[in-house]
């Protein structure tokens, strides 16, 4: 069995295919307020005539009537191409043609044009990692089992002379699930595939989607992908029989394979680069300085004020100020630092705002004794009523975070026993939740979108993992020097955004570890934290 993606309205459904068939026939379905390319995939409505190319074979920019003033299709600021597209003015003569022939060559969404061959190749040679996008392009399929080979649940392919030999030649065991040593599939009674055994008996196995039941070897039961973190979903996850849809939260849209996207505005990485804060727009590839400090290790945004709070190693305290260009203080073009006399002998290093309760929760590191002594303490967001709510069994905390939504509260501890710990956000009910596998974890984050899940990295292992927030689900989302020892970490819509601690670089990368990571344009000095704001 293979299976395919269809997109219909919001939601991302993952069908069955019977063997053979190897893809369901192509019928437009088109809901309200969508258009069809005449690739035959969908877009929004409003993304039609809108300068920019949605559709892979520009047919949203056909046909389309003058938009603004003079008869033109573009704004002022850009650049209008003969064919209606509209690009920046700092594309013009870049030496990159914006077509380009799809048959020999492939088309970046940054419209560079690269040789056909090296998409989907491992490299970023588009520079913005959409030649290697494992989301469509370069999604994994499984490969045909050839004559006298077993399919497993996993998918991978084992010699027939392996099914029921009592080892786990497939490391899901489902080549000794089901495995009966009489008798032989016609009168063997499977509920849904069955394969004769070469001396004798038969095994029953089940198609994708489905697994043996422990209870009863012939009969297949439905596999719950939400439930057992297997869905690839961004943010919402239904399971069906076989299968599973996907959906996105309100305020966003959904694309190929589950990906949602913000369905207004543009993503804005807040990120301290050594004695300043800047905002770097994901949309227009630029950044700007919007706050200057002193030593800023670590920030976070209380976006319905729209205001940065950080903490300044060298001060030995924590400030705060409104971000310049959000909704609230659109006429401001610099921030200014506002100390709220949180200062201790203690150096600060992670922080967290809790937007619901209008706290500020920090740890700090007091390194004066013969051994480091961590705490964790929490205050209202201007500082006041200050107290500590972790006052033992830490040593050196390199992260907070907090989740209102449910009440708990996460921090990194990588003193002489790496671990991660949880409690409720007054630090009772406290408990640690990972303490094997790991070394140097330095960044935690929360995915409120995708049912409130962790990810953390690990700068020494050259790691990122993810968990509920209950520990359980531990996955390996990425692993290897390709990340460059990441530092510090956000996620935002399906990617995950980190700082390198080496190289002193900002990459992104699918949430689900698909693809390459990508680096993003622009000059760092020593980024050191980020968090993504729209």
């Amino acid at each position: 069995m293979t299976s395919v993606s269809l997109l219909t309205g919001s939601v991302m459904v993952k069908r069955i295919v019977p063997m053979g068939q190897t893809s369901l026939p192509v019928i437009p379905v088109l809901s309200d307020g969508q258009f069809q390319c005449s690739s035959g995939h969908c877009i929004q409505e409003h993304f039609r005539c809108d300068g920019e190319r949605n559709c892979h074979d520009l047919s949203d920019e056909l046909d389309c009537p003058p938009r603004y003033p003079g008869d033109r299709y573009c704004r002022e600021e850009k650049f209008q191409c003969d064919n209606h597209l509209c690009v920046e003015m700092r594309d013009l003569c870049d030496g990159s043609n914006y077509t380009c022939n799809t048959l020999q060559r492939f088309q970046c969404n940054n419209h560079k044009c690269i040789p056909l061959y090296q998409k989907c190749d491992g490299i970023d040679n588009c520079g913005d990692g959409s030649d290697e996008n494992n989301m469509s392009i370069c999604s994994h399929r499984p490969r045909p089992c050839i004559l006298n080979e077993f399919r497993c649940a996993n998918q991978k392919c084992i010699g027939s002379n392996k099914i029921c030999d009592h080892a786990d030649d497939c490391g899901d065991s489902s080549d000794e699930l089901g495995c009966y040593t009489a008798s032989n599939c016609t009168v063997g009674g499977c509920e849904q595939t069955c394969t004769d055994l070469k001396d004798g008996g038969y095994v029953c196995h089940s198609i994708r989607g489905f697994r043996i039941s422990p209870n009863n070897p012939k009969i297949c039961n439905d596999i719950d992908e939400c439930a057992e973190f297997t869905h690839n979903c961004s943010q919402l996850c239904t399971n069906l029989n076989g299968t599973h849809a996907c959906s996105c939260r309100e305020g966003f849209v959904a694309e190929i394979n589950g990906v949602c996207r913000l369905e207004q505005g543009a993503i804005t990485l807040i990120y301290s680069d050594s004695p300043e804060i800047r905002a770097f727009n994901l949309t227009s590839h630029t950044a700007k300085y919007v706050i200057k400090g002193d030593n800023i290790e670590s920030l976070d945004y209380e976006p319905v004020s729209g205001i940065v709070y950080w903490t300044d190693s060298y001060g030995k305290t924590i400030k705060r100020s409104y971000l310049p260009g959000s909704p609230e203080r659109a006429n401001v073009t610099m921030g200014y630092a506002q100390n709220l006399d949180i200062e201790s002998r203690a150096k600060p290093t992670g922080m967290a705002v809790d937007w619901a309760g209008l706290n500020l929760y920090w740890s700090e590191t007091d390194r004066t004794g013969n051994k480091p002594r961590g705490s964790i303490l929490v205050s209202t967001l201007d500082g006041r009523y200050r107290h500590s709510i972790i006052a033992t069994g830490l040593e050196v905390p390199t992260s907070v975070v907090v989740d209102p939504d449910h009440g708990y509260m996460f921090w990194i501890d990588i003193g002489s026993i790496p671990k991660i710990e949880t409690s409720w956000m007054d630090g009772s009910k406290r408990r640690i939740i990972v303490s094997d596998a790991i070394s140097q974890p330095t960044g935690l984050s929360i995915d409120f979108a995708m049912e409130h899940t962790i990810y953390w990295v690990d700068v020494k292992l050259n790691k990122i993992e993810m968990m509920r927030e209950d520990g359980t689900r531990r996955t390996l989302v990425a692993y290897g020097n390709y990340l460059k020892h990441p530092l510090s970490l956000d996620v935002f819509e399906s990617s995950i955004y980190w700082v390198t601690r080496d190289s002193g670089e900002i990459y992104s990368m699918d949430k689900f570890g698909r693809g390459v990571p990508v680096k993003l344009p622009g000059e760092f000095a020593n980024p050191s934290s980020i968090k993504g704001a729209s």
